[in-house]
């Protein structure tokens, strides 16, 4: 009798055992499923929208597509009206899940409309990037004044300036994501300045 009671807690513990390690593996496939870093870009409407805070309801949003590749490859994918119009004041919002981020680096191109950088690398401009939460921030699109270097007078109807960010996202790993928007050259001409 005790031999029989001897291997019937042996093959409860053995069986108790083997039900911790399948529940631990089916565990470990979820948290690896649940860290894939995940990237969302967004611009807000900037109308009706409080100061800080871009996750108002009831203002327009609208996704912005990016890539790891570069502005080129957008813009073979996408055409130029296809690329979404943000007017200068409103708010582009930048928000992740699972990615170890020490630093951010957000530079803003001015790009033709195939996606290749018009005055260099080299006049890339700094966007300054406010932190909205722990998973998210949000820069203003401002004017880029290097827009108002063009002679072409259509580069300042209302939509015509093709402006590209590269985004450096600094952490365990390096990784570097795209996006391109339409904008106007400067804010006074938004609204006043339009060839027919």
């Amino acid at each position: 009798m005790k031999k029989i009671t001897v291997c019937l807690v042996a093959i409860a513990l053995i069986a108790i055992v083997a039900m911790y390690a399948i529940n631990k593996k089916d565990n470990n496939k979820k948290q690896i499923k649940n860290k894939d870093p995940k990237l969302s870009i967004t611009a807000i409407n900037g109308d009706n929208l409080e100061e800080g805070d871009i996750s108002s309801k009831g203002n327009l949003k609208t996704k912005i597509e990016f890539c790891e590749k570069d502005f080129k490859a957008i813009m073979t994918d996408t055409s130029f009206e296809q690329l979404p119009y943000v007017k200068i004041g409103d708010k582009i919002a930048i928000d992740w899940e699972n990615m170890d981020i020490s630093k951010m680096i957000l530079t803003e191109h001015l790009l033709n409309k195939n996606g290749v950088v018009r005055f260099g690398e080299e006049a890339g401009k700094l966007v300054k990037l406010n932190k909205e939460s722990d998973n998210s921030v949000y820069f203003t699109v401002d004017v880029n004044l290097s827009a108002t270097l063009s002679s072409d007078l259509h580069n300042y109807q209302p939509g015509n300036t093709v402006r590209g960010f590269h985004l450096k996202i600094k952490g365990k790993e390096q990784h570097d994501y795209y996006f391109v928007i339409r904008s106007d050259a400067l804010e006074s001409f938004q609204k006043s300045f339009i060839i027919n």
